[in-house]
């Protein structure tokens, strides 16, 4: 057994965890789209405006969450109090 698959479930639950991801975002699409496509015509001219949009989105969130699994999160423990200071600030901000 890997080192990896000693972790939150094994292999299992981390393809369960995928295949969860990946069907809400798929149903996320199809609702984004249904409610959107004839309003997307009448304002924007085409109707997969908002579900571009949207593509557009999830492939940034991808990225940004294919960068996050490969990052040592431990680096972070000498920073984290400047980091919830700075999370605290930005709360109070908006």
């Amino acid at each position: 057994m890997s080192r990896r698959d000693d972790f939150a479930g094994g292999a299992p639950a981390r393809y369960l965890l995928l295949g969860a991801t990946l069907f809400l975002t798929l149903v996320g699409l199809v609702m984004i789209f249904s409610a959107s496509s004839i309003s997307d015509v009448v304002k924007q001219g085409a109707s997969t405006y908002h579900l571009v949009k949207q593509l557009i989105f999830i492939a940034i969130g991808l990225v940004a969450a294919v960068a996050a699994s490969r990052f040592d999160y431990r680096v972070l423990q000498r920073h984290s109090m400047a980091i919830w200071v700075g999370a605290l600030i930005a709360v109070a901000a908006t």
